[in-house]
């Protein structure tokens, strides 16, 4: 979905980037540290083979030196994941930070955590309507609710 919006996006006239979080990456294997950051920057910017994204959207690593400074002056910020929400919303310089929410992603952290990602102020968008009646529970707030390609 979000290469998706992106290609959209940039076909409209808007200057993207998408920002990857690779922190995580190749951790497992025993290798210093500047070898895995140059590999996986590398890695970063080459083509993906299973989707068409448009070649004037910029790839950026949360490895790369100074990547805050790349997305500066931001008109807006997308968080696509629980996991992103903090960098979106903490490190990241925009004007509108948005959190769309496409499921309640407890798999990789505890449901406290997602539910103080719904909670942290961004504009919220839900792709369906049990996940807005979850976060009107939730926060008593009524987030946007975007279904194929409409606006509640």
């Amino acid at each position: 979905m979000t290469y998706e919006y992106a290609n959209r996006l940039v076909a409209e006239g808007c200057d993207v980037s998408i920002l990857f979080m690779n922190d995580c990456c190749i951790k497992k294997y025993k290798v210093p540290q500047f070898i895995k950051t140059n590999i996986v920057n590398q890695m970063t910017k080459i083509e993906l083979k299973w989707f068409n994204l448009d070649s004037r959207i910029k790839k950026v690593s949360t490895l790369e030196r100074n990547y805050e400074k790349k997305l500066a002056n931001l008109d807006v910020c997308v968080a696509t994941a629980a996991e992103t929400v903090d960098t979106v919303f903490y490190d990241i310089k925009a004007r509108k930070k948005v959190y769309y929410i496409l499921d309640y992603e407890d798999w990789k952290t505890d449901s406290s955590y997602v539910q103080k990602t719904f909670a942290l102020g961004m504009e919220n968008i839900v792709i369906s309507t049990l996940l807005k009646k979850l976060l009107i529970n939730i926060r008593r707030y009524h987030p946007f609710l975007f279904l194929c390609g409409c606006w509640d």
